[in-house]
């Protein structure tokens, strides 16, 4: 595929007023241009929330989006948030409708989100519109953007989160190819994106199929059918498998000890108290555990030595019940209250074999049953019905080989796991680099005859401002009479301010004249009165 390298040069600033910023070189056809000028910025609003009026359902009402609507969305325009204004949450607020094909930009929390509008909408303050000049591609801004987010955030500033003004968008600088070839650009980043999604699509169903296989493993292996094989060489019998409950493998239960400890992690020389986020299927992590202040006394007691078996006994239901085996001794790491400490008779069953069996289909089906609690995210499960889960046991001997097939099983799955997560790096990386080779005006071939966008930009400066839609306005304020009889739609005879500004479309400051100008008038139908207990003004029908 031919490139255009040897065409590229460094462009020198074209605009008198001040310098741009190049990121790097760029063909002689191309030019580096600011944000401010080619795009009108518009900024978004949003109205007062505790009112309801102001909101409307999705696709019902004028589109409103937000940054966090553009969290996991993947499609390049928009139509609607999760929730749209209605023409009086517009008209109240300092939202702007803006036009299709605008580039809407999230200038904080987070910042670097693009997407285009697909039809008239509008966005709150998170959000900067670029409503571009000239017939400037907005797909190519909004690609630039997605490529250049870690730029963007290095521009942002503030103090409890960052920021990127208007003033400060309006001076980053794009990488401005002719018109053409930004059209160019744009189907060639399509056409590679449709590929890109499908294979980023069929790696996302990778893990699930993994944890099925997982799941399909550990069951094989506590069902006797994994080692059949095993017993017929060897010349065991399967009923040689007797039932046990889980009180007669375990030979010391303990539950941990929750002081308040330090924010940070203990050094290997320091006393530590493990976090429940320690344990997860089949995995401790002794790294997560938070620093016991110096003035406790540690308690040897709790701590953990290799081969225990590592139990959450207390969390939300999905943390509830997870088991994991110390594989190392860890002296001064003791277990927190929400852990149980287990230690099994090692003449009745294998540490690891058992901490498999916490982790099969069968034995989870179980613990869930055992779990109480007052809602899903505060379960529990106890040590009574924890010891008193039954289950058949093979002998030691058989349990070992159990456990060297299962064990050999789960390196090959970790393989596996590890291999996709490089690849959905890889796919990352390929996608970044496409990118930045578009925006250096190596995608494609560049073609001689395009109008150098530098007239563009000289003809852009021409050109009137956007405009934005305009934005709906509110109804006459309605007279004092047509107040009174909207009193008489609200049910009871105590109601606020805000009751009656639902039945009536009005800005704050005219209803609040209007309705005291009722209050005191020579017949007032109303009285105010204050509502110690909920510390609230209310009006009275007299």
């Amino acid at each position: 595929m031919p490139i255009a390298s040897k065409s590229s040069v460094r462009q020198e600033p074209m605009s008198p007023s001040s310098a741009i910023e190049t990121r790097w070189e760029i063909p002689k056809t191309w030019i580096w241009a600011k944000v401010g000028d080619i795009a009108r910025i518009v900024g978004g609003g949003t109205p007062r929330a505790s009112d309801k009026t102001n909101f409307a359902t999705s696709g019902s009402g004028i589109g409103w989006i937000t940054p966090a609507d553009l969290t996991g969305y993947e499609m390049p325009t928009i139509e609607h948030g999760r929730r749209d204004l209605t023409e009086r949450g517009l008209a109240l607020s300092g939202a702007q409708i803006l036009p299709p094909g605008a580039v809407l930009l999230s200038a904080r929390a987070p910042i670097g989100y693009s997407v285009v509008s697909a039809a008239p909408l509008s966005t709150n303050q998170g959000f900067k519109g670029l409503l571009l000049r000239g017939g400037i591609s907005p797909f190519y801004i909004r690609y630039y953007f997605i490529f250049s987010r870690s730029y963007l955030n290095s521009l942002g500033s503030g103090l409890t989160f960052a920021e990127l003004s208007s003033r400060k968008i309006a001076e980053i600088p794009i990488p401005l190819p002719p018109l053409t070839e930004q059209h160019r650009i744009v189907a060639r980043l399509q056409a590679l994106e449709v590929r890109s999604q499908r294979a980023r699509a069929h790696l996302v169903t990778v893990p699930a199929q993994l944890a099925r296989t997982r799941q399909s493993l550990l069951s094989t292996a506590f069902s006797g059918l994994l080692t059949s094989k095993w017993r017929a060489d060897n010349e065991h019998k399967a009923d040689t498998w007797q039932e046990m409950t889980f009180s007669d493998l375990v030979s010391d239960l303990k539950q941990g000890w929750s002081p308040k400890c330090d924010s940070v992690p203990a050094t290997p020389a320091e006393w530590g108290v493990i976090k429940t986020t320690a344990i997860q299927p089949l995995e401790f992590r002794p790294a997560e555990n938070k620093r016991l202040p110096k003035r406790f006394e540690p308690i040897p007691n709790l701590s953990i030595q290799s081969g225990d078996v590592l139990v959450t006994r207390a969390g939300p239901r999905s943390r509830c019940a997870i088991a994991a085996i110390a594989s190392e001794s860890h002296p001064k790491l003791m277990v927190c209250d929400k852990v149980y400490r287990l230690r099994v008779n090692n003449d009745r069953v294998s540490a690891t074999f058992f901490a498999l069996l916490l982790n099969s289909p069968i034995i989870l089906e179980m613990l869930e049953a055992a779990k109480t609690g007052t809602s899903e995210s505060v379960m529990n499960i106890t040590q009574e019905k924890l010891l008193r889960i039954i289950y058949k046991i093979p002998p030691i001997a058989e349990q070992h080989e159990i456990v060297r097939l299962v064990m050999a099983a789960l390196a090959r799955l970790d393989v596996a796991v590890a291999a996709h997560a490089a690849a959905l790096g890889d796919l990352t990386r390929l996608e970044h680099s496409i990118l930045g080779r578009a925006f250096r005006g190596q995608l494609a071939a560049q073609e001689p005859t395009d109008e150098p966008a530098s007239f563009l930009l000289n003809r852009l400066k021409l050109e009137p401002v956007p405009k934005i839609m305009k934005k709906p306005q509110l109804k006459a304020i309605p007279p004092k009479e047509t107040i009174r009889s909207t009193l008489d739609q609200i049910p009871g005879n105590k109601f606020t301010f805000e009751q009656l500004r639902e039945h009536i479309s009005a800005d704050y400051e005219t209803m609040r004249d209007e309705l005291f100008d009722i209050l005191g008038g020579p017949h007032p139908i109303l009285r105010q009165e204050f509502d110690t207990e909920r510390r609230s003004v209310y009006f009275v029908k007299t």
